[in-house]
């Protein structure tokens, strides 16, 4: 009988003492409070969304640059242009962009086999900036 009456004492114990937990989330104000969330415009995402896709192929097609100065030099191009794309500072980046342009330019075969990859990102770069542009001009246009 004893035993009977330990054994109930301690799941007692245990289950008062797990219903009492300290931790438990407080109740919530009956209020509830809204927030506004403004979406950015489509094409400025999609800079955002560029900006880190070049960000992630800079990482990963860079090292494989045989040239240490020009992998270098065009790392910190590529670095500041996909930051000033994820920021959404378009006419920021036309002129990093031109002057990734130049680098690649001046690239032989067997660099511009090595550029491949990040010359396909600019082009998607080139394509993006004009709609983010004419975005960004009709905004401060309209009082």
């Amino acid at each position: 009988m004893t035993s009977i009456r330990l054994t109930a004492g301690i799941a007692g114990w245990l289950l008062l003492s797990a219903c009492s937990d300290l931790t438990a989330p407080h109740a919530t104000p009956s209020e509830s409070v809204t927030a506004t969330v403004i979406a950015p415009p489509a094409d400025l995402s999609l800079l955002v969304t560029i900006g880190s896709t070049l960000e992630d192929a800079t990482g990963t097609f860079l090292p494989s640059l045989t040239d240490p100065s020009r992998r270098r030099e065009f790392g910190a191009l590529l670095t500041a242009l996909s930051a000033q794309l994820v920021a959404g500072n378009g006419e920021k980046a036309t002129p990093l962009l031109a002057r990734a342009r130049s680098i690649l330019a001046t690239a032989d075969q067997n660099e511009a086999v090595e550029y491949g990859p990040l010359a396909l990102a600019l082009d998607q770069v080139e394509a993006a900036l004009p709609a983010t542009l004419a975005a960004n001009n009709a905004e401060s246009i309209i009082p």
